[in-house]
Parts: structure tokens; sequence; C-alpha cells
């Protein structure tokens, strides 16, 4: 994914940019959403839905974050 990343920094550097459409950059994270939460509660069965979604959304949010801050140093 950095590969990829590095390779666009162009465009990435505005989808991340402080305008960018955050609502665009959610849908692009929500791609994988109902995947990996399934995929989740086969491995995880304990875990209750509300569990998974945050930690869902932590990974995401969190990898975001990254990336921005990647792209500005």
């Amino acid at each position: 994914m950095f590969n990829v990343i590095n390779e666009n920094s162009d465009l990435c550097e505005i989808l991340f940019s402080e305008n960018a459409d955050k609502l665009f950059v959610k849908k692009i994270a929500g791609i994988g959403r109902e995947s990996s939460l399934s995929n989740w509660r086969e491995q995880y069965p304990k875990a209750t839905n509300k569990q998974l979604q945050f930690t869902y959304e932590y990974i995401v949010n969190g990898s975001i974050a990254i990336i921005e801050q990647w792209l500005i140093s």
C-alpha cells in the first residue's frame, strides 16, 4: 500500500490535504468495511459487533492519519 502511495504521491497529497473532501476519503476507507467485519466475526466469534466496528474505525482512521503525516514530511 505504501508503495502505491509513494508512486502516486502527488495525487495522494491532494486527496489527503486539509482542503480535500473528507467524505470522499471516508468512502474509500469504507470499501473494505463489510469484508473485514465479516472475516473478523469468523475469527473472533466472542467479539461483539460494536467491538469489531470500533476496531475497524481505529485501524482505518489510524492508517489515514499515518498516511497524512507521511505525506506532509
